[in-house]
């Protein structure tokens, strides 16, 4: 349904059909880069192009960064957020931050057979 628009749009407005699958693909693409959690964007461009850390705030906090592509509305509407992944304060820096404390990742193993916890399937605990 988020798609429509974009196939929609051609039958109103003329446009070439290589132009059009030359849209097709840079929306794919941007579509999976603002979702993967690669924060690379030029630091000049940062705060204008809404990547994938302005998206991930967007999915953390829901009252920002509404942009597709670019931050300028989301400025004016007064719903921009400077991206908490770039000020350190991302998940993925949380993530870090657990995994240097040891409370996250696979080197808590407690005892004989649990890995985190949980009892790891065909390992049987015997008590000695």
């Amino acid at each position: 349904m988020q798609g429509l628009p974009y196939h929609i749009y051609p039958f109103l407005f003329p446009l070439h059909k290589v132009l059009y699958l030359a849209l097709y693909i840079f929306v794919n693409i941007w579509t999976i880069s603002i979702h993967d959690g690669d924060y690379r964007v030029p630091g000049a461009l940062t705060g204008a192009i809404n990547g994938s850390a302005h998206h991930t705030d967007h999915h953390l906090f829901f009252d920002y960064n509404y942009g597709q592509y670019f931050t300028l509305w989301d400025r004016l509407g007064g719903s921009y957020r400077h991206p908490s992944a770039l000020m350190g304060k991302g998940p993925h820096d949380l993530i870090r931050k657990l995994q240097a404390e040891g409370k996250l990742g696979d080197d808590r193993v407690k005892a004989k057979g649990q890995v985190n916890g949980h009892a790891q399937r065909g390992a049987t605990c015997k008590e000695e």
